[in-house]
């Protein structure tokens, strides 16, 4: 798995598979994913032989999900994401640039705003 897998023609990437306990015929996985594609967990391991009867988040991404409870929110203050993913955010959290299309140009909305500012 730590190659990556090709399963029913979709390229998975590297995921890291430990091995966490056994009881009677069960077995307790801990799985660290690269991308995390759609089912992507189950579609690997079924590809290599296993079922997978229960799958438990425990983290996403840098954050610990320790105690939240399915369903539930909690906010990340923005100086915990600033030190979560550094230089992967800008900044000034708050402010973000205005919104482009894709052609890299405001859209015509943001464009109308700024002429009645004037």
């Amino acid at each position: 798995l730590m190659a990556g897998i090709t399963v029913e023609g979709i390229r998975y990437g590297a995921i890291r598979a430990t091995l966490e306990q056994r009881t009677g015929t069960n077995s307790w996985i801990s799985i660290e994913l690269a991308e995390g594609k759609k089912r992507e967990v189950r579609f690997a391991l079924e590809a290599i032989g296993l079922k997978v009867n229960r799958l438990i988040r425990t983290d996403y991404g840098p954050f610990a999900l320790d105690g939240l409870r399915p369903g539930a929110v909690s906010e990340v203050r923005p100086d915990t994401l600033q030190e979560a993913l550094g230089d992967l955010i800008p900044k000034a959290i708050g402010h973000q640039p205005p919104p482009t299309s894709r052609l890299g140009r405001k859209p015509r909305s943001a464009n109308l705003r700024a002429r009645r500012k004037d």
